[in-house]
């Protein structure tokens, strides 16, 4: 149901017998300003009909956004912003006992592939504007995605240290690439899959980046192969559990080192 259809069967329950509150009046502003810019574009929409939408008067857009280069911003970050910490707080969840590194990718990419499809059309209305900012802020930028992805940067950094991970590589690069991987998965995934019955789904294409940017490829190929049968094959098992182990053990230790300087701080 769209904001639209809401506000009119909410407008004949007497919805607007009550006061609302300044957060109530922000996600009503937010819904409407994402309804019609994915409907029109940014150039194409202007603040009096995202208020006429939203069931407020318009200045309230200029006193809560500053302008509709900040509503704009702010109507396509937040649920970005939201993505992030949902990301974060798994993160931290884990922290007393890691979880696989493929599962950490999967925190990520499974609810930032449903958030991005979730709002395909605002964020074509996004890449088709040639600008989005108000003629009064030439030199304003909006929605710099690499803003709210640099929240993962260290965390990324340190798990690519304690795992292991991509020797001589850019965590925070990772990052990004992993992020172009879903938006270009979702934007141009009609010319990337095709239509018809053979059209791979979506929870295929998810798992099929988990693996891609798990593995790799010359990764899951090669543990693809049979392994050789070699004397070495056991102790190289063990000594790798042993690692493991004691990353896991490391872990923990952080955490309750962290936990503790918290606390002595406070």
């Amino acid at each position: 149901m769209s904001l639209s259809d809401h506000r009119e069967g909410t407008d004949r329950a007497g919805e607007g017998r009550r006061r609302r509150t300044p957060g109530e009046v922000d996600d009503l502003i937010l819904d409407a300003a994402r309804e019609m810019f994915a409907a029109k574009g940014y150039a194409g929409t202007s603040s009096r009909e995202i208020a006429t939408l939203a069931g407020v008067h318009e200045p309230a857009i200029y006193r809560r956004f500053g302008s509709k280069a900040g509503l704009f911003d702010a109507a396509v970050r937040r649920p970005f912003n939201e993505a992030i910490a949902a990301y974060m707080a798994n993160y931290e969840s884990q922290l007393e006992r890691p979880r696989s590194t493929e599962d950490l990718v999967r925190f990520w990419i499974e609810p930032v592939y449903r958030l991005v499809s979730e709002h395909r059309e605002l964020l074509v209305a996004l890449l088709a504007a040639e600008q989005f900012h108000d003629q009064d802020q030439p030199q304003e930028r909006t929605w710099e995605l690499d803003a709210l992805l640099r929240r993962m940067d260290g965390q990324a950094q340190v798990e690519t240290e304690r795992r292991g991970l991509g020797s001589g590589g850019d965590a925070g690069l990772t990052v990004r690439v992993s992020a172009g991987m879903v938006l270009g998965m979702v934007l141009l995934g009609d010319w990337l899959l095709g239509h018809g019955p053979h059209r791979a789904g979506d929870a295929d294409v998810v798992a099929e980046m988990i693996r891609m940017i798990t593995y790799g490829v010359e990764s899951r190929t090669s543990a693809a192969r049979p392994a050789p049968h070699t004397s070495t094959m056991p102790e190289l098992a063990l000594i790798l559990d042993r690692l493991a182990d004691a990353e896991r053990r490391a872990a923990i230790a952080e955490h309750e080192l962290a936990k503790l300087t918290s606390t002595k701080s406070s």
